[in-house]
């Protein structure tokens, strides 16, 4: 939610990664346990409309993850409550002033912890005075990387993660929906070139990002379902290149212009049904 605006499918706030733009295809969901926690510098938020700048989905506001580009390693470890086990770390490696290669990465394992859920609406086809509350276990375990070539005015930057939340084939009187699986990549590569009172930049960016879901109960009580995709998400896909154009007239006044070309894919999304086999 930002400035009173609440989506599931979020149109409205544009998640981007060292400029970058990082959204699903299919209806803007963003990677929020995609992104290596010790590959991360800081994090800018802007409430209010950023489309004539940042462009699609900006209207409500940007969240901008900017990542380390410096010397300094590290290794993080961090066991919790529930038997939560996060290992993350960064490397960077400086081949001169002005190329260097960095590597972040992440994951996490738990069991999960155990939430309660009360007055859940029932559907129909439920029998009556089934119960509407019951505890259910929330379990959260990714894995992450994210890693930076810059080569003088050349940069390649690669990330890929993969996230399961929970993950739980306990049983539950309630309809809800449960084990919440992402995957995605994004490839970029950007070229610059500065002159006397201009500079240029060339981009190009390839990005996969899908989710598929179980929800207990999704048709009937004992009946799981979800939703998945035809080709199981391979094809839901966003490429993205172009090119921009800075003018420095002075101090003062700065023209920019830029041409851009963008082609997504999406799957249809298909609701299931799982089947159980008793031998």
């Amino acid at each position: 939610m930002i400035r009173g605006i609440v989506e599931a499918f979020n149109q409205k706030i544009l998640f981007i990664v060292d400029d970058v733009p990082y959204w699903m295809p299919l209806h803007s969901e963003i990677p929020l346990l995609g992104i290596p926690i010790e590959a991360i510098s800081h994090v800018e938020v802007i409430r209010g409309p950023g489309a004539i700048y940042y462009g699609t989905n900006a209207s409500a506001g940007v969240i901008k993850i900017v990542t380390k580009q410096k010397a300094g390693n590290s290794l993080a470890v961090n066991y919790d409550s529930n038997q939560k086990l996060n290992v993350g770390g960064y490397y960077f490696h400086a081949f001169n002033d002005d190329s260097h290669f960095s590597l972040g990465v992440e994951s996490q394992k738990d069991n999960g912890f155990t939430s309660y859920f009360e007055g859940t609406p029932q559907p129909p086809s439920f029998p009556k005075g089934k119960s509407d509350f019951d505890n259910i276990v929330i379990t959260e375990e990714m894995t992450s990387v994210l890693a930076r070539f810059r080569y003088y005015s050349f940069n390649i930057n690669f990330q890929t993660f993969e996230s399961m939340t929970n993950d739980t084939d306990e049983p539950t009187p309630l309809s809800i929906a449960t084990q919440r699986e992402h995957k995605g990549y994004l490839l970029h590569m950007d070229k610059s070139w500065q002159f006397e009172h201009a500079n240029m930049q060339v981009y190009s960016e390839y990005n996969q990002f899908y989710l598929q879901f179980v929800s207990r109960n999704v048709l009937s009580l004992g009946n799981d379902g979800g939703f998945r995709f035809d080709n199981n998400g391979d094809n839901n896909t966003r490429w993205r290149t172009g090119v921009t154009f800075d003018y420095h007239w002075n101090n003062h006044l700065t023209l920019n212009s830029g041409m851009e070309f963008e082609k997504r894919r999406i799957e249809n999304y298909n609701l299931f049904k799982e089947v159980s086999v008793t031998i």
